[in-house]
């Protein structure tokens, strides 16, 4: 059988059509680490645009800061019982004038 588009078998989802998703740790993988990487090259970035005109873009060395960062200006929620983000709450704004970005 061949795995769809999730990697996952018509087999497997047959046996487990609600519950574990082996597949789904592997792909949480992949996105935590696509995250970090999109995180550096912003970071990398607003330390060229800030080197260029002076400005005060921030930089994040983790993708947790960025969420944190996020959290602080109300753009994301964490649920307080398992620390995961639930949900953005809108376009980022910027913290000092508060357009969107």
């Amino acid at each position: 059988m061949e795995p769809d588009s999730a990697g996952i078998t018509t087999q497997e989802r047959r046996e487990n059509p609600r519950g574990y998703n082996p597949h789904m740790s592997n792909q949480l993988e992949v996105l935590e680490i696509a995250l970090e990487e999109s995180v550096k090259l912003q970071s990398h970035y607003a330390a060229l645009l800030n080197m260029h005109d002076g400005g005060k873009r921030l930089q994040f060395t983790t993708s947790e800061e960025w969420i944190d960062r996020l959290v602080e200006i109300g753009q994301m929620k964490r649920n307080e019982n398992t620390n995961v983000q639930i949900h953005i709450t809108g376009r980022p704004r910027c913290p000092h004038c508060g357009e969107s970005i």
